[in-house]
């Protein structure tokens, strides 16, 4: 079943998540089976990017930068060359993006944006990674970024979430205007909230990162959300 996240007209940043694909495939693929070794406590600190750590993107790309940023954090590290990270450049994310469009359910019919996990395939097409895989609700998504690794979540944007408030944190209220991916690169127990690392250059946010509260997560993600994680 796909699930539409159209865009409401013009906003104040550019979203891209053309809408989600619940395919039975999926339960081939869950992040929880077979899972790699688990730390023995959970993260005190956010999972480390090993490059440029805010992106900026330039059109609906989210997707892509969202699993571009994952690929270069840590405990995932993809270097091109010697000093050097693949997708360092907005030019070369955005054409990771529209490489990807073709992995999107909707191709060949002209599109702005892409599905949840056409980059991590375009990703894997490319031997970057062995695959991906999803995480089913917020509870999972807990467990893995408290003890695996980061993930790249999809879910409704809604207006309010534009603006962080003065504690860095965003909310999901007012009325949704389109779909947004972007990466959870830490899960604070003490805060019981997910630091997100966004794509909007480091204006946005905290240095382009914002909180958002477990329950507001598990409120987006039962809203036909997706969450996916690298498998190398």
């Amino acid at each position: 079943m796909t699930v539409e996240f159209p865009q409401h007209g013009p906003t104040p940043y550019p979203l891209g998540l053309r809408g989600v694909e619940h395919r039975p495939g999926n339960l081939n693929h869950l992040a929880l089976v077979n899972p790699p070794p688990r730390l023995s406590e959970p993260r005190t600190s956010p999972w480390h990017r090993t490059a440029k750590s805010t992106f900026n993107q330039g059109g609906p790309s989210c997707t892509f930068q969202a699993a571009a940023g994952t690929l270069i954090t840590l405990p995932f590290r993809y270097e091109h060359q010697p000093d050097r990270h693949l997708f360092d450049t907005e030019a070369e994310r955005h054409q990771g993006y529209l490489d990807s469009q073709p992995y999107d359910p909707w191709w060949p019919e002209p599109h702005d944006g892409s599905s949840t996990d056409a980059p991590f395939q375009h990703l894997r097409a490319l031997r970057l990674i062995a695959g991906w895989s999803w995480l089913r609700g917020e509870e999972e998504l807990w467990e893995w970024v408290s003890f695996y690794s980061p993930a790249v979540v999809g879910t409704v944007w809604t207006d309010n979430m534009f603006d962080p408030d003065s504690n860095g944190f965003i909310s999901p209220t007012g009325p949704g205007v389109g779909g947004h991916a972007y990466e959870i690169a830490f899960a604070s127990h003490p805060r019981q909230a997910y630091r997100i690392i966004n794509s909007w250059s480091t204006s946005w946010g905290q240095l382009g990162r914002a909180w958002i509260t477990r329950g507001d997560m598990a409120s987006l993600l039962a809203q036909d959300g997706e969450a996916v994680t690298i498998r190398l």
